[in-house]
């Protein structure tokens, strides 16, 4: 039984989890199977097709371990999983036949071994379709954000904090006004670090964040009104609890690691302790003991 590699390839993160690979490893098996190979060793990139083949960090391996074990067949769903671009097709290809090791796309187990003009021809001609649907996906892609960033002002990238948790960038905005308690400050408003002790005394944070933090949350804008769970942390805390629960409870318990729900543990705890057995946090110098003030 000859003894043969696998290479699968998605383009992006968000295939990673998706039947991309589960269908390249189905018909690339199937073919195994039927040509009577075994797969011996296989190795898996989530790079985009565009890219040198050597530059993969997976092919790299994948080529490593073909010359140890002295392999000489590569198996790949199709001619795209080796390369979208033509140029990058023929010079792995070529790389690939001086090293003796030979690609087969399952798909079309010719496209890289005749090298009659009419089969250059066809590989040439395939390998500008694919990097031609290539530039159509990014340019409709393209499109489509530069669409929604005018629409929304934004379009992917990492969540900032407003978007992630609007009552907390709220609530640094109002501490940003108090008076510091510092006797080298006296006068001036909250420091960066006193924000940040309060947002973490107060349950926003689980940390205290670095300055450079906390400018970000104060730079950020926030909806004119944001609940505030000061106010009412268990009334807050089930209303939250029940949006998209159709008012039962039992999105609660799906909500147990969020920062409301540490939040209204945390207040509710406060306001059912007795004046003996709590502790005084850190933002409660100056506040009564029985319900907390801004």
């Amino acid at each position: 039984m000859t003894r043969v590699a696998a290479y699968y390839r998605t383009s992006t993160v968000t295939n990673e989890d998706g039947h991309s690979r589960q269908r390249q490893e189905d018909a690339v098996n199937e073919y195994a199977h039927r040509m009577g190979y075994q797969i011996e060793v296989t190795r898996w990139d989530v790079h985009t097709g565009d890219s040198t083949v050597i530059d993969r960090p997976g092919f790299s391996e994948l080529l490593g371990e073909v010359q140890l074990r002295d392999i000489s067949i590569i198996l790949i769903e199709n001619a795209s999983r080796f390369a979208r671009d033509l140029l990058h097709q023929e010079a792995g290809v070529q790389a690939l036949s001086k090293l003796n090791i030979q690609i087969i796309p399952v798909d079309a187990p010719e496209t890289f071994t005749e090298e009659n003009p009419s089969r250059v021809l066809i590989r040439q001609v395939l390998g500008a379709v694919s990097e031609f649907e290539k530039a159509s996906l990014v340019s409709k892609l393209k499109a489509a954000r530069d669409k929604k960033k005018a629409e929304t002002g934004k379009c992917g990238g990492r969540k900032s904090f407003s978007e992630l948790d609007p009552a907390m960038v709220a609530a640094a905005k109002r501490y940003s006004r108090r008076k510091s308690k510092s006797p080298r400050k006296q006068g001036q408003n909250f420091t960066l670090r006193e924000i940040a002790e309060q947002l973490e005394a107060d349950g926003y944070t689980d940390k205290i964040l670095s300055a450079q933090s906390i400018k970000n949350l104060l730079a950020q804008k926030v909806p004119a009104r944001v609940p505030d769970i000061r106010q009412n942390p268990i009334g807050t805390f089930f209303e939250q609890s029940r949006i998209g629960t159709g008012g039962g409870t039992e999105g609660l318990d799906r909500s147990a690691n969020s920062s409301l729900t540490r939040r209204a543990r945390q207040f509710a705890a406060r306001s059912n302790a007795g004046p003996n057995n709590r502790r005084d946090d850190p933002g409660a110098m100056g506040r009564s003991r029985t319900s907390p003030s801004f």
